[in-house]
């Protein structure tokens, strides 16, 4: 007999284990092996892969189908997605390249979808947040996801504006999107940003002509407001800006700050009857009568912008401040009237009068205007609830004030659930009592205000200057510094610390915020002075980077600021 014959197994030497998976052989010793079977596995592994596919598949269509609402979602479209999920490359090395582009499209196309979904339907920062995530090439996810960043709920400016700058790059050709990245980067004070930007953007042959047109006359403005007048003329006379509106006005912005305030006035003047009358050359013009102390002059050229444009608002506001005094009181009274009359149903219009009402302490005007949002049911009633006890106190009607505040506060209306809305509540709540000499709520109170990142930086530089006004310097500072670790950049906050530290004589922390003022947009003419005078004696010797300083103040006070920046003013706008 063969031994091939010898070791034929028998089925007696056999028995089935596992489902048929595998099975028992006897040996010739008479013990039992367990032994795979080889095909029958392959089989089943193959089928129950094919199965789990399916079923994955089948389970991510149902998932954005039905419970994420995605209509647009496909079948096909899922079995392609479930594959790259499952691998770590984008790329499926074994397949076609025709079908890899395939599968690698339709997962971004299902993404896209899923991302507008999230956004259409988004409730928190969170939800935004993934959106971006989901949609990396669309620049409105992408701009909402970094507005929400740089809000005080999450203030990530850095890691905000790393979302824009990328998406600019891709942009170029997109007008709305740099108009609005231009926009914000000077309102959180990113001149330097703004600046980069347009040296590396605006000679690339991608971006679009209007879109060029606009950050070039951004990149001047923010050369102007770092006090460097040559290199804004610069761009003005290279990008042909002078010819546009915007560039002239930022010409003669420039010859009004070097002292030629006549010539600046005779040259908006003259454009404008050529033009046929411009409401932005008016407003300049008024602008500058209001800077030369000419307010009845200013007042007239506000009334003309008022024919030319009946539905603004503003400029019959701004003429009020400018009605000063006795001799004005019957022309303000009937303007006054005339702007209610005319604007009382428009909710911004009357805001904007709240806020004057505020300003002036006219707590009769502000219960007018109450009483007209509450009938017109105005949206921000909470706004005019608290622009009332704003009036109260800057009336000095003190004591009123607080029983006012106290009456809200028993009352508890829905809108104080609000933390923004609360954190000003508090505000005003510590101003009236450290106003009527109640040091210690007011302490308690302040400690409640001064970490609260729900406030915004503009309104935190306010109450700060208000505690000044108040002798309140230590709950100033450091309000203020907290305002300063949240954004660096921001000018009111830096020179509100800097005037404190040269006062108090600082000299710990007057190098770290004087160095960060002058980085940015130039301080007046007088704050720099001071600053020299100061780093100059013997009292600021161990002041960090003292030479450095004296330095940088001094290229700044020859270069960048211009005798005519001597005194700190504001525009009266509400």
């Amino acid at each position: 007999m063969s031994k091939s014959a010898q070791k034929k197994v028998t089925p007696e030497q056999t028995r089935s284990a596992l489902l048929g998976l595998a099975f028992y052989q006897r040996k010739e010793n008479g013990n039992w092996v367990l032994r795979p079977r080889l095909k029958v596995l392959a089989v089943v592994m193959l089928v129950l892969a094919i199965v789990v596919y399916f079923a994955a598949a089948t389970t991510m269509y149902i998932f954005n189908r039905y419970h994420r609402e995605c209509e647009e979602t496909s079948y096909a479209e899922m079995m392609l997605y479930v594959i790259p999920n499952r691998i770590p490359f984008t790329k499926v090395v074994f397949m076609p390249e025709f079908l890899n582009k395939y599968i690698v499209n339709a997962r971004m196309s299902q993404q896209e979808k899923l991302g507008r979904m999230v956004l259409a339907k988004a409730r928190t920062p969170q939800d935004l947040m993934l959106a971006a995530r989901l949609m990396p090439n669309n620049w409105e996810a992408q701009l909402r996801a970094a507005i929400i960043m740089l809000g005080p709920f999450v203030n990530r400016i850095d890691d905000a504006f790393s979302i824009l700058d990328k998406t600019l790059e891709n942009e170029l050709q997109n007008t709305k999107f740099i108009t609005q990245y231009i926009q914000i980067c000077f309102m959180y004070d990113q001149d330097n940003r703004l600046i980069n930007s347009a040296q590396k953007y605006l000679d690339d042959p991608r971006i679009s002509a209007e879109a060029k047109n606009n950050l070039a006359t951004s990149y001047a403005e923010a050369l102007f407001l770092r006090g460097e007048f040559e290199k804004s003329n610069d761009v003005l006379e290279k990008y042909q800006l002078i010819q546009t509106l915007s560039g002239f006005l930022l010409k003669v912005q420039m010859i009004w700050e070097n002292g030629e305030h006549e010539r600046a006035i005779n040259l908006i003047k003259g454009i404008n009857k050529e033009v046929g009358g411009n409401d932005r050359l008016l407003y300049a013009l008024a602008k500058f009568y209001w800077e030369e102390d000419r307010l009845d002059d200013a007042a007239q050229t506000l009334a003309l912008i008022a024919i030319l444009k009946p539905n603004d608002y503003k400029a019959r506001i701004y003429m009020l401040p400018l009605l000063v005094g006795e001799n004005n009181k019957v022309r303000r009274e009937e303007a006054i009237n005339a702007i209610i009359q005319q604007f009382g149903a428009d909710e911004n219009a009357m805001l904007a009068m709240g806020s004057y009402a505020a300003d002036q302490g006219n707590y009769d005007l502000q219960l007018r205007i109450n009483k007209l949002a509450i009938e017109n049911r105005f949206k921000k009633l909470a706004n005019f609830r608290l622009l009332l006890v704003e009036t109260l106190l800057t009336g000095g009607r003190n004591p009123e004030a607080l029983k006012d505040i106290s009456e809200l506060f028993t009352l508890n209306p829905p809108w104080l659930k609000d933390r923004m809305l609360q954190g000003q509540f508090e505000a005003l709540r510590m101003l009236a009592y450290f106003s009527s000499n109640q040091n210690d709520l007011g302490v308690i109170t302040f400690n409640k205000i001064v970490d609260n990142p729900e406030i915004p930086v503009q309104i935190a530089v306010s109450i700060a200057r208000r505690l000044l006004r108040l002798n309140r310097p230590e709950e100033a500072k450091a309000l203020l510094h907290n305002a300063y670790v949240r954004n660096h950049n921001n000018q009111g906050v830096l020179l509100e610390l800097v005037k404190m530290d040269l006062k108090s004589e600082s000299t710990a922390t007057l190098g770290e915020h004087l160095g960060h003022l002058i980085a940015g947009r130039r301080p007046p003419r007088y704050v720099l002075e001071d600053a020299y005078n100061k780093l100059a004696s013997d009292r600021y010797i161990f002041t960090p980077n003292r030479d450095k300083l004296i330095e940088d103040v001094t290229d700044m006070l020859k270069t960048r600021v211009l005798p005519a920046n001597d005194i700190e003013k504001s525009w009266p706008t509400y």
